[in-house]
């Protein structure tokens, strides 16, 4: 039975509601959940895993509710404002789908549904539309912005924090000129800050003020004005102060001719900020007198007032009128004083909030006759209080969502709020953090004294102190990480706040621009630059003896150009590590250019700079011995000054030219060393199949043999034979050694190797004689070859025998790919290729010869 109340309790609140047990089954699903939703209870009654979220979002996830029990990632995220109270919380957001798809502003609440002995058993939410109060808030934003009156709102020191288009446009200034400025130092003229001090200070002490002053304009002219101040009041304290400016001019003008023309009275009653009047006890609030201000506060003039073509009573706001009517009754009835509150329709459609002070006035008998009293417009008051609380509700929204590490520090250090984004940088929880920690102990020691001065200047004069600078934080596991910090006075307090910008990253990408400003990015070695700083050191002569050693890659083009630039800066780089372990910790060794380095040697006289040299060399033969696959040549020279200052550029130019004569001394021997050992590479890595350069070499010869070529020809065809593709040492294993055909990108890869062989060719005395055949040994006998494209007898002879003998090998022998063909097979490929990529003649010879088992 207490079940079935429940539901049936449930079941008649006004506010869309439904209920969950532990295990998220629906208990309970309201009428007004079921006009809402258009989902009927029987449809959603005993359904679990979030169905009861499909209706507000089309899909059963996690929503409000489930957050009761604790916190799901992402929930949170559905909400625009979100709020929790240990196991209750509340969200607002926007639903589209609900009421047939007109979609609502919704504030929903859940919180724990708990048995007798207050353990949970299941959960409760419940669905208030608050479309209209958006709407309302929205309106009243627009009000305060086009208001024509000048309207400021003020902190308690007299600092704006905000002010509308009215206010902008009497006195000339925009709002981001001035917000945060003191507004007597703007617009009170020097005679009047007296008169300015006693005004705010009397509104500061809870006293509404108003007074017709004069004030300045941005350019300097006098304006009159009314000034209305009202305290803003949060709880029972003033916090600031809400001023109405309104340009009285004109009025002030007038006055002047009423008052000459004895019209004082008139002239005043007709420029009252708000309505007197004097009326029946009527629904309507029938007229027998209003003042002109009427107009101002209505939008009707007296006339239409007190005809009763339009009533007071019909003015006032439907949703208010019966209210407004019980309190006067029950005023009148105790023959006291009435004060209310209410809204009112201007004749434009604006709503306005409106103070009413009135009494009833009795005739002698007791009878009552008739109403007195006075209306005045606070629209802007109540908008202030709603601005106000909206904007601290911003700013602790802006304070707890910021991406940036925040906290709130009292006088003594003492943290009194921190963020979810502080949370996450320091490691504690807001429990462990929040009235419990001191802001010192996040600080470095190293840091820590200078951030106590700055504390302490910044409580005698904020000025005194950097409102940014960086130090060193320390988390809750004892990491860390350099921050940027804003330190800023919250104004009237003794509060301030602080935020942490996490630079860690950029302070290490600092060290690293540092580092490579000085540093060659290839090898790690002192760059030119600072080569060139630390001669300019030298040539005050204080560390002379001053030596220089220039060295040089040699060949490094050769490798560039052959095995491309990947083996050329693994060159550079083994060259950089050789030279590098030759010197001590005091010496200067810089990659100066493209192969070229250069070490610094202070205090240093010939001997020490020869024996050096002499270090280098050893080492590279050491080297040399211990990788004799890809040999490593350097050329050195070095000079030794004495003199007192160092001509440095003169040095420097004599070590360099040293290291070009010996460079010219031994530049052959070098770049045939590195073709000796490309050739040996090639026959170690062996990469078509065992024995193919023997077989190709008898294959050549024979057919050269049947067309009666001279023997020294012969001689070159099988250097052809044996070294036609020693530009595929140059070519990634990945590609030669490819279980399978090569796609486009892959082939275009492979058919380099015939100008790399070209290049390395040239390069040793050995091979140059056939060079031109390498570059040309994959030409068609149809033009349809590469690398020229050349047809028929552009070819070199060599090069089409070449050709016909290294595809029949090829053919007659296994790949990664593919079995061997038969001689049989071979012999038709032959002849298929016939004319179009062989020599038809020589295809013929060929085939002759193999028949004949010349060959």
């Amino acid at each position: 039975m207490a079940e079935e109340h429940f539901k049936n309790i449930i079941d008649f609140l006004p506010d869309p509601t439904f209920a969950i047990d532990r295990n998220g089954k629906v208990i309970a699903w309201n009428r007004a959940m079921e006009e809402m939703t258009g989902l009927s209870k029987g449809d959603i009654l005993g359904r679990g895993d979030y169905n009861y979220a499909v209706p507000f979002y089309q899909a059963p996830i996690p929503i409000l509710i489930d957050l009761v029990f604790g916190d799901i990632p992402g929930v949170k995220d559905k909400y625009s404002v979100f709020k929790r109270n240990g196991q209750i919380v509340q969200g607002e957001c926007y639903l589209a789908s609900v009421y047939g798809g007109r979609g609502a502003w919704v504030l929903a609440q859940a919180c724990p549904l708990l048995d007798d002995a207050g353990n949970p058993v299941g959960a409760i939410q419940s669905i208030r539309d608050i479309s209209e109060l958006k709407q309302q808030k929205a309106l009243f934003k627009q009000l305060f912005d086009n208001s024509p009156e000048g309207i400021v709102l003020l902190s308690s020191s007299d600092v704006i924090i905000d002010a509308n288009r009215g206010f902008e446009e009497l006195f000339g200034y925009r709002i981001e000129e001035i917000k945060g400025q003191y507004l007597n130092e703007i617009i009170v003229p020097d005679e009047k800050s007296g008169e300015a001090t006693v005004l705010s200070g009397t509104a500061l002490r809870g006293s509404k003020v108003y007074e017709e002053t004069v004030r300045r304009r941005k350019d300097g002219s006098p304006v009159y004005v009314t000034v209305l101040a009202y305290p803003v009041e949060i709880g029972d304290k003033v916090v600031g102060i809400y001023g109405i400016y309104r340009d009285i001019t004109r009025r002030k003008k007038a006055e002047l001719l009423l008052r000459e023309n004895q019209r004082a009275l008139s002239n005043l009653m007709s420029n009252l900020q708000g309505m007197a009047y004097r009326c029946h006890n009527d629904p309507d609030w029938t007229m027998q007198f209003v003042s002109d201000g009427c107009l101002e506060l209505t939008g009707y003039t007296p006339g239409e007032l007190m005809s009763n073509r339009i009533s007071m009573g019909r003015l006032t706001h439907t949703e208010d009128r019966e209210r407004v009517w019980q309190e006067v009754q029950a005023s009148l009835s105790k023959a006291a004083p009435f004060h209310i509150e209410y809204r009112i329709v201007h004749q434009s459609g604006m709503v306005k909030w409106v103070r009413e002070q009135g009494r009833g006035v009795f005739a002698a008998t007791g009878k009552l006759e008739a109403l007195e009293g006075f209306i005045s417009d606070i629209t802007e008051s109540v908008k202030v209080k709603e601005a106000l609380w909206e904007s601290e509700s911003m700013y602790r929204t802006i304070f707890e969502t910021t991406s940036t590490a925040t906290v709130i520090v009292d006088e003594d250090t003492t943290i009194s709020l921190a963020n979810q984004f502080f949370e996450n940088i320091s490691g504690y929880s807001k429990e462990e953090i929040e009235g419990v920690k001191s802001w010192t102990e996040f600080v470095t020691a190293d840091d820590l004294q200078k951030m106590k001065e700055f504390h302490c200047l910044r409580r005698v004069d904020p000025t005194l102190a950097p409102s940014e600078y960086e130090c060193r934080f320390r988390d809750k596991y004892g990491k860390t990480r350099y921050v940027l910090l804003s330190v800023s006075i919250i104004p009237g307090t003794n509060k301030s706040v602080a935020s942490l910008l996490d630079i860690t990253e950029r302070k290490k990408a600092e060290e690293q621009l540092k580092y490579l400003s000085l540093r060659d990015p290839l090898t790690g070695l002192f760059n030119r630059a600072f080569f060139e700083q630390e001669m300019s050191r030298l040539e005050c002569g204080r560390y002379n003896p001053v030596g220089i050693i220039v060295c040089d890659v040699d060949g490094l083009k050769l490798v560039n150009d052959t095995l491309g630039h990947d083996a050329g800066d693994a060159q550079l780089m083994l060259a950089s590590s050789v030279i590098s372990k030759c010197f001590r910790t005091g010496d200067v060794v810089a990659r100066v250019g493209g192969d070229e380095f250069a070490v610094l040697l202070s205090r240093s006289d010939h001997s020490v700079v020869e024996r050096a040299c002499v270090r280098i060399r050893e080492a590279l033969v050491t080297y040399n011995n211990e990788n004799p696959e890809l040999t490593l040549s350097i050329s050195a020279g070095y000079a030794v000054s004495d003199e007192v200052p160092v001509n440095m550029s003169n040095l420097f130019r004599e070590a360099d030219n040293n290291m070009y004569r010996e460079k010219l001394h031994r530049s052959q021997s070098v770049r045939s060393a590195i073709v000796q050992t490309m050739m040996k590479a090639l026959e170690a890595r062996d990469f078509i199949t065992e024995g193919h350069a023997d077989r190709l070499q008898d294959l050549v010869v024979g057919l050269a043999g049947v067309l009666r070529l001279p023997g020294s020809n012969i001689t070159e065809l099988r250097l052809l034979a044996q070294f036609h593709d020693i530009g595929k040492v140059g070519i990634p294993d990945r590609i030669l050694f490819k279980p399978g055909p090569l796609n486009t990108e892959e082939k275009k890869e492979m058919q380099r190797h015939c100008e790399i062989g070209h290049r390395i060719a040239l390069s040793a005395p050995d091979l140059a004689p056939i060079a031109d055949w390498i570059l040309k040994h994959h030409e068609w006998w149809n033009g349809g070859g590469y690398p020229l494209g050349l047809k028929e007898e552009q070819i070199p002879l060599e090069c089409r025998i070449l050709s016909i003998a290294d595809a029949y090998d090829a053919m007659t022998s296994d790949r990664p790919y593919r079995r061997a063909m038969s001689r049989r097979e071979a012999v038709a490929e032959l002849l298929a290729n016939r004319g179009t990529q062989f020599d038809p003649r020589l295809v013929d010879s060929f085939i002759r010869v193999l028949k004949k088992g010349e060959m």
